[in-house]
């Protein structure tokens, strides 16, 4: 389940939110909460069978202002389960430029560059 008052663009550290996604079991919840201009997010990690709740907080970046990207409008979202989203992040960090999505009414594609190698999911 998903719940998100307004869009929100967000940066988040895909090594650090590798290594969390990996700890998660296929019965485990993981969250993502952020709040508008708070300066970072916090991922939550629940354990049901085990009765375990995991916080781990996450400073954001400001991409606009240390690249120099312009105000963008983005036209898309996707959701995904975390067993499909957890290989993405070590493929998008592994050039450690930013990554770009490719998104359409049926499918993501996701690339660590615009003009590298990418994997389609």
């Amino acid at each position: 389940m998903s719940s998100c008052d307004h869009n929100l663009a967000v940066t988040v550290n895909l090594t650090s939110t590798s290594k969390i996604q990996n700890w998660a079991g296929t019965d485990d919840v993981l969250m993502r909460r952020v709040e508008a201009d708070a300066g970072t997010s916090m991922l939550v990690l629940e354990a049901p069978k085990q009765g375990k709740v995991s916080d781990y907080e996450m400073k954001s970046a400001d991409l606009d202002v240390e690249l120099g990207n312009p105000d963008a409008e983005y036209s898309c979202g996707v959701k995904m389960p975390s067993g499909e989203c957890a290989p993405v992040c070590p493929d998008l960090s592994h050039t450690g430029d930013p990554g770009v999505a490719f998104c359409a009414k049926d499918r993501a594609r996701f690339s660590p560059s615009a003009e590298t190698w990418e994997r389609k999911y």
